[in-house]
């Protein structure tokens, strides 16, 4: 298992639930990762979606059409470069059709997909979601230690798919670490991901 370094996280927490974020009060309960994966901000242009000897890029997104509301319906989408067999447009599956849902799976459908093959190499996730770099590298620590509840005494949404990743994550034989990257803003593997992540959103949902 390696370790990877850790770089600070956005300036919010979360309190669990779907797209509510609150202020950070003070620096108490700053967490560090403990396991192998990291986040980077570049300010460089981002890797193109990939593989070489020693490195895996993966782009993931997810889509929600009338994302919050009755009648939404969410996509995943996963590209690991132009041609790649291994990229995946699916619908996502189960009641709550919701964007973070689909950002989520997207991420652990790399890590299957990746692990399924055997690979030890490093595993570079890139992804405009800052809730599932956080939920994968920050939040999950203190989630963990109060039984995933969160600070209203609520079960942490999600914690399903989020509890997944973690798992996949620690399974792999390799190192896994996250860029974030800024959504909809011309990074030729963000648009393709989200191409697929809408493709999935259209297509028959599988409850």
């Amino acid at each position: 298992m390696t370790v990877g370094r850790t770089h600070r996280a956005a300036p919010y927490t979360l309190d669990g639930s779907d797209g509510r974020h609150k202020p950070r009060e003070g620096q108490a309960g700053r967490k560090r990762t403990r396991v192998k994966e990291s986040v980077t901000h570049p300010t460089v242009p981002p890797p193109l979606a990939g593989e070489t000897a020693d490195k895996i890029v993966v782009y993931t997104d997810g889509a929600s059409s009338k994302n919050g509301k009755k009648g939404a319906r969410a996509g995943v989408g996963v590209y690991f470069g132009a041609q790649d067999p291994r990229n995946s447009s699916e619908s996502l599956a189960g009641p709550r059709q919701t964007n973070q849902r689909a950002e989520l799976m997207a991420v652990l459908r790399a890590i299957e997909t990746v692990s399924a093959s055997g690979s030890a190499k490093t595993l570079v996730i890139c992804t405009d979601s800052m809730y599932t770099i956080n939920c994968v590298n920050v939040w999950h620590f203190k989630w963990e230690k109060c039984g995933w509840v969160n600070s209203a005494g609520q079960q942490v949404n999600n914690q399903d798919l989020i509890r997944g990743i973690l798992d996949r994550m620690k399974e792999y034989s390799g190192s896994v670490q996250f860029i974030h990257v800024r959504g909809h803003s011309g990074i030729h593997g963000n648009e393709q991901a989200d191409q697929l992540a809408v493709q999935g959103a259209n297509t028959v949902m599988f409850i």
